[in-house]
């Protein structure tokens, strides 16, 4: 279901360059930073498998980007449990700000 999701959202919907700081850094803090959001500026050891990966922090998204879009819209394991789930147009955001180079 993940991916196959992304095709129901017209691309022409979306904004033509996506932006870490008017798109992608807002969803974070509205769907992950609760639980991944460190007092540090990067995550402890680099690891984007930490639970205390910074998701709030521009490097360390883009450098996890790959485990985090698999995570959230191909696997959607997260967020886990009974969390609110990325829609659709949230995740075919995700997806347009890598394919525009993940502009800031």
């Amino acid at each position: 279901m993940g991916s196959q999701e992304l095709t129901t959202v017209a691309p022409d919907t979306l904004p033509l360059t996506v932006t870490w700081s008017t798109h992608i850094q807002p969803l974070m803090q509205f769907y992950c930073t609760s639980c991944h959001f460190t007092n540090e500026t990067k995550n402890r050891n680099g690891d984007c498998d930490d639970h205390d990966m910074n998701l709030n922090d521009y490097d360390t998204v883009v450098n996890c980007y790959p485990d985090l879009y698999e995570s959230i819209a191909i696997k959607q394991d997260m967020p886990p449990g009974g969390a609110r789930r990325m829609t659709a147009r949230h995740k075919a955001l995700l997806k347009a700000w890598l394919d525009g180079g993940f502009a800031k």
